[in-house]
This record gives structure tokens, C-alpha cells and sequence, in this order.
């Protein structure tokens, strides 16, 4: 009993979607609908469609979704489904498709005239709810998912209304004329595709029964509501169900005769989603199944790469299901679902990301719970069913004789549809076990695998098919392990092939696609392909025929690459019994037997193969003389016409060479005089305030380019002149401003020194007194200041004296001039005096260099001045107890004041050191840097000669070092 209730549920599959059953939730309530739609080619048949209309929960205005049935269902096979995607915040519509349940009509295959129709006006539908959100007018934001028929009127509605958001398919068909008659073989030199032998395909006989019989439902609910709306049926209906009299009437024919006929092609073709993918832009997210025999994955292959084609986002899943069994993975295909409608109808981009290719692969049993594991590996692409990368397996065996039995019985049996599972055990797992009859099978098996062999996609084997006329074969490719009664048939899935034998041809080779399949053969085991010509669910030939099997080898397959002269010596060869029997011979050594007569054999078919290559080798040389004269005549022609070209081209490019060379060596050298003399003659001129006129570059040339290079050099002299003229005027004008603000600047403060002194005079309040002497000392400052001003224009500044100053005072009228005097020790010094007219400009100049001690040492040292006389004049030491500078920092600033630079505007924060640099090559006076003992810097002013005057003949007094300090500390 248990073992019938397993059949009937296995046939129920093909009306069950993948779904898992949920309890329903208090808030989800469906409101029973009849709506009326109107479709046909003319739009002229009325039909009632019976539906549930499921609100969201939650109120408001929200998605929609339309979940279709499968093929025999109707609206009540996904009652539950829908209340678990109404929870999720959807507004959900369910329908009973037009001749299933309690919606009348008939049965179009999902037809664009018909149930594409109906669909177009149940979006209308839902656009006219105020639950439903809008897109735009008319236009709701709505998704279609379903099973079996009901994915493909997803697949078919999407195409044909863009309203559609995002959609997704599961366990449907991509071309039903390929489902129902498929042909894995093709004899050209292309892989078979889907759809492409479908005129000569292998009528797919138990499914298409089980498709067409009645079609009526299997589901319990659908079969009660049927009796209680239409009672009996009608003999109409008895005889195909509630199809549309046209599909019975093409059924009827092609059942009779088990070939396709070109009606039921064209009728379902109109009814494939692959007609039309390439006009789908809503994301799909495609579910099919690995052990579906009805509609395998090479048909969501074919949708998605369709689809994928116009760049509209596409992932793909091959799950453990499918028409024939399997784990289902309820839990699993729910939550892709709804994490895609989550992303492209809700807009959340937090929902989980589908990856573009996922795979289910077996991961054995919990060792604690004995539960099968299920692992999802995924891929950033989707390979398609040739993948990334192919093993060639060597297969062996000698050619067989197979036959069709009359009428086809008994036949073979691979996976019967519905019962499929039953034969792996219950449908665990990705495997099934297949009976071959004997006399109707021949096998090419491997060696056993040295390393595991995982196969994801399609593979391909070519063969050879002896006989006459048409042979229908059934390819499978098994996996064969020692110590196992029986072989495996991954996922139960057989490659049916119709192989055409040209008339006066004795055999004709075939390349076959053998089943899309995720499976993996372990180290060890053995590949068996086995070719049959009888199937239990598929019509064969009822007429009794015997052919012969083998495997295409490499000299097989170039025989068909050479043209008919060449190829009657290569066929008479192999067809020979000789050639058949070494062949023969091959396999028994494969096998581990010791053929006999091996070297008469393989002596006289090599002497064979000797006398063919020399029939060939004729046939080719006859050929190849005028070829080969003709070839010879030509290329003395054409070497004749290159060596007269090359000598001509050798001759005109040595005289163009030459006067070339001669005009580039004239231009070369006038660019240098511009570059190494004029161009920095002119600027020296510039810089002194001189006038400067420029001669034009001029090369005698006949040449039209060198003429613009000597022109382009012309222009370039010129614009530099030009920049450097600018640059002048600039600079002069940027003293003239200096200067003017720094004579104003003089006058003012000269006035107001003046005043000081005579307020001094006048104060008697120390206070006050004190006060004054700060002004007078900041007063002193800002004329310093001033005068920098007038130094960087290039002037002179007014303050002089007339006589000789003794160098002490020198010292302390510099350390007067700074912020911090205070700090400043001026040591006793000798008696020598410095010239009247450059005390002032002296003064100036350590006045700069004790400022900048002071600035770069600790606050609380001391900055140390001392003089004495030297050979070569008199020195003044400015030393600092601060960190000093590096030796490069050193050589770099005693560079700068040993040669003074050109003032740069953008420069301000060395306006000290161009004034002290400045000021030092006025009057020859040597400044440097260097370290000092105590870890600062000693700035060293050699002051020539000719400035130092003897001191006065009176008696000198020398005065104790003292400090800077003029007014008392607060």
C-alpha cells in the first residue's frame, strides 16, 4: 500500500510546485473572484477564470504577485504558497488557467492568443486594486513565479507585457517541440541546440500521454470542483480532455504515427518561451531541476543565455527536483524566490543577493541527525553547459550489433515518467538505476579514473551507426563501480538520438549531447556510454532492424574532411576486412587477451597503408606541379618588382637623407646659438635695465617642415624674450612700489623719532620715561623694516653718517634695532672704527643676523656678539646657543649669500636673508654660517679693509660686556 500511495504522489509531481506548505497566518484572508477575460486570435471567446485575490496583510499599498499552477492544477495546488507570500507584504492573485478547476474555456498550451491573453487581464486587474502599488497608470508594480505550465506563462507573459517586474520560472520548458520530440544527434559539425531536430526528434510517448491525455488535474481539490460545475464529461472531453479541438486533433495524429508532424511543431513552438526570450526585461531567477526528464536543464540553459543576451539580469539554479523526484528543497527554493521579488519588486537592496549560477550537490548524512546534507556551491557566472574547462575520457569497446525488437517490446527502461524516483530509491539523491535489454544495447567503457571527475554540464561522444535507413538510439552514460551489482544512471536521464543513414551509404557518424547533469565520478570507477534502441518512454520503431554501433576514431572522423579522390582509397581501406579484423584485435588486447595472426595482420595492412599514401602522394603531386610552377612564376615576379622598388627607394631616400641631414645640422646648430648664447645675453641685458632687440632664426631650407621647425624655434626665442621682458617691468615696477611705500614710510617714522626724543627730554616720570623708550625702540624697528623695503627695490637707503664710528657701537646700535636686545651680549672690542658711508647698511645687516638668532634660540640664552681685527679687515661674530642647522641646510644658505638670488615674490619667508645677501655684496663683505660649539649657529661678517679706520688717537677706554638693556625690566 505504502508503495502505491509513493506512485501516486510521484504522478502528482507534474501539478505540485517546489513550494513548501505553510500553516495559513491569521491576517491573510483570500477573497474568492470571477473574472471575466476575452482572448482567442480574434478576440471574440468569453471566458470565466476562477480566482483568489489575497490582500496584504499589513494594509496599504504594496506589491503584487500572480502565482500560476502546473499543468493539471489549479488555483487550489498553490493556496498555500500564496498565503506564505502574502505574509511576506505582497498582494497576491491565484487563478485557475482557462480549462482547468472551475475556469472555463480550453486548454491552449499557453498560448499568446489565449492564457497570455488572460494574463495581460489580470494585471489589468490588479492595476484597478487600491492595494496595489503603481509603476505608473495602469501599470502595476507585479511579478509572476510558477511551476511546470505555470512557468512558462510567466516566462510567455513577460515577454509579451513589459508591465512584468521580475518573474521566476521554475521546472518549465524552454521549446516544447523540443520537450516532446528531442534529438540529441546532430550529423554536421555543430553541437545540437534546442529545438533544432525537433522535425526529426524522438517522440516523447508516456510524458506527452500523461501532457495531453485528458488534461484534467491530478490535484484533489481541482477533480471535486470539476464534477460539482460540469458533471460528466463529454465525449469530446473523453476522448483529449478539455484541450482545444486543434491541439487534440494534431495529439491524435502524432501519437498514432510516434513522428513529429509540421503542425505540431509550428503549434508548439508558438507555445515556447525561447520564441520570444529575447523581448523579456523583467529579472528572471530560473529554477530547474536536476531529475526532470520532461524538460532537463539544457532547457533554462537555452532561456537564460536567450534572455541574458539583451542584458536583462538572469540567475540560474539546478536544484534536487524536478518532475522525477527528488528532495524538492522547499525550504531552500522559497527563500531565493523570495529574496529575488524582494529585490527587484520591493527595491530592497538589503535582501540576500542570488548568485548568478548555484548548484545542489550532495553532502552525505548528519552523522547526528542522518539527515541528508544539501550544499549550495555558487559561481560569479553562469559557464553554460559546455562549462570551463573539459576532461577528455578515452572510451573503449569494438563495434557491436544491436537490434529493434518488432514493435519495440520489450523495451529498455531509463526513467518512466512519474515513477522515475522509485527506481534510485525513493528519488534521494542524484542518481538512478537503468535496465538495458540484451541484443538492444551496446557498451564503450573506460579504464578506471586516476583522479576524481566532476561533471557539470553536457558532455559529448561521436559515434558510428551501421545499417540502412533511420536508427532510433537512446545514449546514457553510466557510472560503473567494482563490487556494485548495478551501474548508476546519474539523474536517470537518457539522450535520445535519430541518426539518418544517406542512401548508397553503409554507416553515418552522429555527434551526441549526452544529458546535463551535476555529478561526480570518483577515483576509480569507470564512464560506460551504452547506446539502445529501445526505450520504455519513448515511441520506437515498430519495425524489426539491426545495426551496428561503434565509436567514431580520428581517421574516421577526417575521412569525411577529404574530397571524394582522396577518400574512395582511405574507405576501401578501413572498410576491408583486414582493417576490421586489426580493429578487432585492438580490443581484445584492451581487454587483456592475446589476439592471434597480430603481425600477418598488422604487416599486411600496413603494406595497405603503404600503397594508399603512395596513391595519395600521386594524386596530391599531380595536383600540386602547376600549382607549385604557378606559385614559383609569381614569386620570381613579384621579387623581381621588390628588389627594382627597394633599389629605388634606397637611391631617392639617401639623396632626400642628405639634404636633410645638411638643412637638420644648420638648424640644429642656430638652435643652440639661441639656447646657449643669445637667449641668456639677452636675459643678463634685461636684468641690468638694458634695451635688447631680438634677430629672427633664420635657416636656409627647402624643405617646408624644417622651415616650420625654424620658424617654431623663431617664435619660441621670441615668446621667451617676451616672458623675460614681462618678468623685468614687473620687477622694476615691484621696486618702484616698494621703494615709494618705504620713502613714505621713512619720512613718517623720521617725524615721529622726533617727536619721542623731545617728549623724552620734556618727561621727568620714570614711568613715563620708560614708556617713551619702548616707542622710540619700536620706532627703530619699523625704520629697519623700511629700509628692507628699499633694499629689496634695488635702492639705497638715506641713513648715512659722515664720520667713522668706533665698531663697538656698531654692534650695540645693531642689537638696539631687534625685539629681544635684552638677550644680546655685545663683547668689548678694539678700537677700530668703520667707515661713515657704510654704517649704516653695516648696522642693518647684523642687525638682520642677530634678529635671526634670536628668533631660531630657546628664550631663555643668550645671543653673543664679538669683533676683532683680521688680516683682511674686521670681523663680527653673531653666535647662537640653539639648534643650529644641518650641514646641507648650512652649505645651501652660505650658496644663497655668497651669490645673492633674484628676489621672488612668492619667497617671503627669506626677505632676511635676500637683505643680508644684498647688503653683503653692496660693500664686498663676506658673510657665512657655520656651527657653532654650543650646538647654535655663528654668523662671521668679514668686513674688508678699505672700511676699517684706525681707531682715534685719544685714549680708548674699554667698557665691561654688558648686555642690550636700555630700559628696566617690569
Amino acid at each position: 500500500m505504502k508503495r502505491v500511495a509513493a506512485l501516486v504522489a510521484a504522478l502528482a509531481l507534474i501539478s505540485v510546485t517546489t513550494w513548501l506548505v505553510w500553516p495559513s497566518a491569521p491576517g491573510v484572508r483570500g477573497q474568492d473572484q470571477r473574472i471575466t477575460v476575452v482572448d482567442g486570435p480574434a478576440d471574440d471567446q468569453r471566458v470565466e477564470l476562477d480566482a483568489t485575490y489575497f490582500p496584504p496583510p499589513d494594509g496599504g499599498k504594496a506589491p503584487a504577485v500572480l502565482i500560476a499552477h502546473g499543468f493539471g492544477g489549479s488555483k487550489q495546488s498553490v493556496r498555500e504558497q500564496a498565503i506564505r507570500v502574502a505574509q511576506q507584504g505582497y498582494a497576491v492573485l491565484t487563478w485557475s488557467a482557462r480549462g482547468f478547476g472551475r475556469s472555463t474555456g480550453e486548454i491552449a498550451l499557453n498560448s499568446p492568443d489565449y492564457e497570455v491573453k488572460d494574463v495581460k487581464q489580470l494585471i489589468d486587474w490588479l492595476a484597478k486594486r487600491p492595494e496595489v502599488q503603481l509603476d505608473a497608470t495602469g501599470d502595476p508594480r507585479v511579478g509572476i513565479a510558477g511551476g511546470s505550465y505555470g512557468g512558462a506563462i510567466a516566462l510567455m507573459t513577460a515577454a509579451l507585457d513589459h508591465r512584468v517586474d521580475a518573474i521566476v520560472p521554475q521546472i518549465t520548458w524552454s521549446d516544447l517541440a523540443d520537450a516532446l520530440f528531442p534529438n540529441a544527434a546532430t550529423q554536421t559539425a555543430q553541437a545540437a541546440t534546442i529545438g533544432q531536430n525537433a522535425a526529426s526528434g524522438v517522440f516523447k510517448r508516456m510524458w506527452a500521454g500523461i501532457f495531453f491525455g485528458q488534461g484534467v488535474s491530478l490535484d484533489t481539490f481541482a477533480l471535486q470542483a470539476q464534477r460539482q460545475a460540469a458533471g460528466p464529461l463529454t465525449a469530446e472531453q473523453a476522448r483529449c480532455g478539455r484541450f482545444l479541438p486543434a491541439i487534440c486533433d494534431i495529439y491524435q495524429q502524432v501519437a498514432k504515427d510516434g513522428r513529429a508532424t509540421p503542425e505540431a511543431v509550428s503549434l508548439l513552438r508558438k507555445s515556447s518561451p525561447i520564441t520570444v526570450a529575447g523581448q523579456i526585461k523583467a529579472p528572471t531567477l530560473l529554477i530547474q531541476g536536476q531529475r526532470d526528464s520532461l524538460f532537463p536543464l539544457s532547457h533554462a540553459d537555452a532561456t537564460a543565455k536567450a534572455i541574458a543576451a539583451t542584458g536583462t539580469p538572469v540567475s540560474l539554479a539546478w536544484f534536487d527536483g524536478g518532475h522525477d523526484g527528488g528532495n524538492g528543497e522547499a525550504d531552500w527554493v522559497s527563500e531565493e524566490s523570495s529574496a529575488w521579488f524582494a529585490r527587484y519588486l520591493k527595491g530592497d537592496k538589503s535582501a540576500p543577493a542570488v548568485s548568478p549560477f548555484t548548484v545542489t550537490r550532495d553532502g552525505g548524512r548528519d552523522p547526528g541527525t542522518r539527515q541528508r546534507i544539501r550544499l549550495h556551491p555558487e559561481a560569479g557566472s553562469y559557464p553554460g553547459l559546455a562549462g570551463t574547462d573539459t576532461t577528455t575520457v578515452q572510451l573503449n569497446g569494438p563495434e557491436q550489433n544491436i537490434v529493434n525488437p518488432p514493435g519495440g517490446a520489450p523495451a529498455s527502461i531509463s526513467t518512466v515518467p512519474g515513477v522515475g524516483g522509485l527506481l534510485s530509491g525513493g528519488g534521494q539523491g542524484n542518481t538512478g538505476v537503468s535496465i538495458d535489454m540484451p541484443g538492444q544495447s551496446a557498451a564503450f567503457e573506460s579504464r578506471p579514473l586516476t583522479a576524481p571527475l566532476q561533471l557539470t554540464g553536457s558532455s559529448t561522444v561521436k559515434i558510428r551507426v551501421s545499417g540502412k535507413g533511420e536508427a532510433t538510439l537512446f545514449a546514457k552514460l553510466y557510472d560503473v563501480a567494482d563490487g556494485t551489482p548495478l551501474p548508476t544512471l546519474p539523474a536517470g536521464l537518457v539522450a535520445p538520438i535519430r541518426v539518418t543513414i544517406p542512401d548508397g551509404a553503409s554507416s553515418a557518424e552522429a555527434t551526441v549531447t549526452l544529458p546535463a547533469v551535476d555529478y561526480r565520478f570518483a577515483v576509480g570507477h569507470r564512464l560506460r556510454l551504452v547506446m539502445t534502441t529501445t526505450d520504455m518512454g519513448f515511441a520506437t520503431p515498430a519495425t524489426p532492424a539491426a545495426y551496428q554501433v561503434s565509436l567514431a576514431f580520428l581517421v574516421d572522423q577526417a575521412l569525411g574532411e577529404l574530397d571524394p579522390s582522396l577518400r574512395d582509397t582511405q574507405v576501401a581501406l578501413i572498410t576491408s576486412p583486414t582493417y576490421q579484423r586489426m580493429r578487432m584485435m585492438e580490443d581484445q588486447i584492451i581487454a587483456g587477451q592475446a589476439p592471434r595472426g597480430w603481425l600477418s595482420t598488422t604487416d599486411g595492412l600496413a603494406k595497405s597503408f603503404q600503397d594508399a599514401q603512395m596513391q595519395a602522394s600521386t594524386v596530391l603531386n599531380g595536383r600540386a606541379d602547376p600549382i607549385a610552377d604557378q606559385v614559383l612564376s609569381r614569386a620570381l615576379l613579384l621579387a623581381g618588382t621588390a628588389l627594382g622598388l627597394v633599389i629605388l627607394s634606397i637611391g631617392f631616400s639617401l639623396r632626400m637623407g642628405n639634404r636633410l641631414s645638411k638643412e637638420l645640422g644648420a638648424l640644429r646648430m642656430a638652435a643652440l646659438e639661441v639656447a646657449q648664447e643669445r637667449l641668456p645675453r639677452v636675459v643678463a641685458k634685461l636684468r641690468k635695465g638694458e634695451t635688447v632687440e631680438v634677430p629672427e632664426l633664420s635657416v636656409a631650407s627647402t624643405t617646408v617642415e624644417i622651415d616650420d621647425v625654424g620658424q617654431a624655434f623663431s617664435t619660441v626665442q621670441q615668446t621667451a624674450v617676451e616672458a623675460a621682458v614681462g618678468q623685468a617691468q614687473l620687477s622694476e615696477g615691484v621696486g618702484h612700489v616698494f621703494r615709494n611705500l618705504a620713502r613714505r614710510s621713512q619720512t613718517l617714522l623720521h617725524r615721529q623719532r622726533i617727536q619721542l626724543q623731545d617728549m623724552q627730554h620734556r618727561a621727568t616720570d620714570p614711568d613715563a620715561l620708560d614708556d617713551l623708550f619702548k616707542l622710540d625702540h619700536l620706532t627703530t624697528r619699523m625704520r629697519r623694516h623700511a629700509e628692507g623695503l628699499i633694499i629689496l627695490s634695488g635702492a639705497t637707503p638715506g641713513r648715512g653718517w659722515s664720520r667713522p664710528v668706533p665698531m663697538l657701537d656698531v654692534a650695540r646700535g645693531a642689537a638696539a634695532e631687534v625685539e629681544d636686545y635684552q638677550r644680546v651680549t655685545v663683547e668689548p672690542m678694539s678700537g677700530q672704527r668703520l667707515a661713515g658711508p657704510v654704517v649704516g647698511d653695516v648696522i642693518h645687516l647684523i642687525a638682520e643676523l642677530i634678529e635671526n638668532a634670536t628668533v631660531y634660540s630657546p628664550v631663555h640664552t643668550s645671543v653673543i656678539v664679538r669683533g676683532e681685527v683680521a688680516a683682511r679687515g674686521f670681523v663680527f661674530e653673531v653666535e647662537d646657543r640653539g639648534l643650529g642647522m644641518s650641514a646641507e641646510e648650512l652649505a645651501d644658505f652660505n650658496e644663497r649669500l655668497a651669490s645673492p638670488p633674484e628676489f621672488d615674490l612668492a619667497d617671503s619667508d627669506q626677505l632676511g636673508l635676500f637683505v643680508v645677501s644684498r647688503l653683503a655684496a653692496r660693500h664686498d663683505i663676506r658673510v657665512t654660517l657655520r656651527g657653532s660649539p654650543y650646538g647654535g649657529t655663528t654668523a662671521i661678517v668679514l668686513i674688508p679693509e678699505e672700511h676699517v679706520a684706525e681707531p682715534e688717537p685719544e685714549t680708548h677706554v674699554t667698557e665691561p660686556a654688558r648686555p642690550m638693556r636700555v630700559v628696566r625690566s617690569e
